[in-house]
């Protein structure tokens, strides 16, 4: 009883002292969090300004495009998606709001969304960088 009374009154006094630091990792959870938001815009100037250069700063090299067309799961590589996209006429303007950014550890997941879809994006920190490795399309199942 003796020795666990010292213990119990440096907790009593060290508790006010520490309960207004913030939780350790708040800051690197808000830069990332920050970080993720910057990569996201660069993976939307691609589509909506034709932006090649912004395909490497936003994805690893060896991301998946995915969604569901007539025959099922498509899958397209990041040179196929951008010769699709390059193809469209213009700059494509459309709204766009993240709804879900979730971040745990080395990993997060982003979902975007559009009049009329969503993109569920799949993020990994590597090389002390953001970067999506897959990309999720979905469409409303009424078309």
């Amino acid at each position: 009883m003796k020795k666990v009374m010292p213990a119990v009154l440096i907790a009593i006094c060290l508790f006010p002292a520490l309960a207004g630091r913030p939780v350790a990792g708040a800051d690197d959870q808000a830069a990332d969090q920050e970080a993720i938001r910057q990569v996201i815009q660069s993976y939307l100037d691609i589509t909506e300004k034709k932006d090649y250069d912004a395909i490497k700063k936003s994805f690893h090299p060896d991301a998946k495009l995915m969604s569901v067309g007539k025959s099922g799961l498509n899958q397209m590589s990041l040179e196929e998606w951008w010769q699709r996209i390059s193809r469209i006429p213009g700059n494509l303007e459309r709204k766009s709001r993240i709804s879900l950014l979730e971040v745990t550890g080395l990993a997060a997941v982003v979902r975007v969304d559009y009049d009329r879809s969503s993109d569920y994006i799949s993020l990994l920190k590597l090389d002390g960088g953001w970067k999506i490795v897959n990309k999720t399309l979905s469409t409303s199942l009424a078309r």
